[in-house]
């Protein structure tokens, strides 16, 4: 009897564990590829950003994972993300090798930072239909060229964002003269189409306005005061500067020791070279800047803002940590899980599909940010863009002022393809 007891309670025993082997098996989930910055040139920007992206995904399996209504009965149910993630260094082979080992491993969706890791896949996502969006970057030709359409740069092209900025300087412009406007721009990839005829300096005369030219950057400087100093030569009114932190520290010590006066020449950072640092490293050569920011800040009462510094400090991470390229990272957060969610509604977790991904991710409509930016909808499937709005700063006596509503993006035909 004894001996039978023994038996009966193993077969239990191997019954029960047969059970939770095949309920371990039958729980879906959503394989998500990311290339993050965490080394390199952009690891300033890149590692921060990369932090808010990984962050809010983590904290939404927390949760319990991404919340949908089934399409087959109706119900409210949750799926959670198999997060895998690697440090492309911003480099486009090391970009491509990453691609390679997250489509081998069953990625449906892959979200990378910068445009130069993620560009070069852009014609692998097409050919293997996966969908890839650069969640802090800018986009070329090159990233729009491969059909049929799979890649999306959040942002719109570099020369689109070099319209808006453009276009707000001019909105704070008093002379009767046109204004004179410059460029100084790191030399990546994607922004070189700033210098094409049709790019940067066609966007300036169509608005009414002068330009004197592009000094292009190399990825590593110590010194940018001749660059600056040939901008200054042609009389220049607004310099718009497209560069990472590192960068604008330099620029900034520079425009310093040039003594150019800031308060004559306008100098806007792009949002890749803008954020809480410069207070603290540079407070006396940056004050004047002027800086873009695509998300609320830190001390904003939002809920997007109050969820990020929760999150944050469930990951262990310094309030301080919750800054201007944290917060856009986040709110991509919000981006991927309403793709998710609305392919989710319309295939189900058994039957969903890169494809499907892709198509609820190209025609998002309203999609509450938290307050982190406006609601985003995406006008154009066939040239998708999510962060269409921004504000700008000033730097005044080591405080960030906002000195503009939310300004949306500029819609240029030039890049598209």
């Amino acid at each position: 009897m004894k001996r039978f007891g023994i038996i009966f309670l193993g077969c239990l025993l191997v019954i029960g564990l047969l059970f939770l082997s095949g309920a371990q098996a039958a729980e879906k989930t959503i394989t998500v590829g990311l290339s993050l910055v965490y080394t390199g040139s952009s690891a300033p920007n890149g590692s921060s950003a990369s932090n808010g992206l990984l962050d809010h995904l983590m904290w939404i399996n927390n949760q319990g994972g991404v919340e949908y209504r089934d399409p087959g009965t109706g119900k409210q149910e949750r799926i959670k993300m198999k997060i895998l993630w690697e440090d492309s260094a911003y480099n486009a082979a090391k970009g491509m090798s990453i691609y390679k080992r997250l489509k081998a491993a069953g990625a449906m969706v892959i979200f990378g930072y910068g445009s130069t890791p993620m560009e070069v896949i852009s014609s692998s996502l097409s050919r293997d239909k996966i969908p890839g969006i650069c969640f802090y970057g800018y986009a070329s030709p090159a990233g729009y060229s491969s059909e049929p359409r799979y890649y999306a740069a959040v942002s719109g092209t570099a020369v689109e964002n070099f319209a808006r900025q453009v276009k707000w300087f001019l909105s704070t412009w008093k002379e009767k003269r046109p204004a004179r406007i410059g460029i100084l721009v790191m030399d990546h990839p994607s922004w070189r189409i700033l210098g094409d005829p049709e790019g940067a300096k066609a966007q300036v005369e169509r608005m009414g306005a002068q330009f004197v030219g592009v000094e292009w950057l190399p990825i590593v400087t110590t010194d940018t005061s001749v660059q600056i100093s040939r901008l200054m030569k042609k009389g220049v009114d607004c310099i718009t500067v497209l560069t990472g932190l590192s960068h604008m520290i330099i620029i900034a010590k520079d425009l310093s020791r040039l003594e150019v006066d800031l308060k004559k020449v306008t100098v806007v950072s792009s949002n890749a070279g803008w954020d809480e640092r410069l207070a603290k490293i540079i407070p006396r050569e940056g004050d004047g800047l002027y800086g873009e920011i695509l998300a609320a800040t830190s001390d904003e009462n939002v809920p997007g803002v109050k969820l990020a510094k929760e999150v944050a400090h469930w990951r262990g991470r310094k309030v301080e940590e919750v800054n201007n390229t944290y917060l856009p990272g986040f709110l991509t957060g919000y981006i991927l899980k309403a793709g998710l969610k609305g392919a989710l509604e319309k295939a189900g977790a058994e039957k969903i599909t890169p494809t499907d991904i892709r198509d609820a991710l190209f025609s998002l409509k309203n999609v509450d940010m938290g307050g982190l930016m406006p609601p985003i909808t995406v006008d154009e499937p066939d040239y998708p863009t999510f962060l269409n709005y921004l504000r700008y700063q000033k730097l005044e006596k080591g405080q960030f002022k906002i000195v503009s509503d939310w300004v949306k993006r500029e819609k240029v035909q030039y890049g598209r393809k």
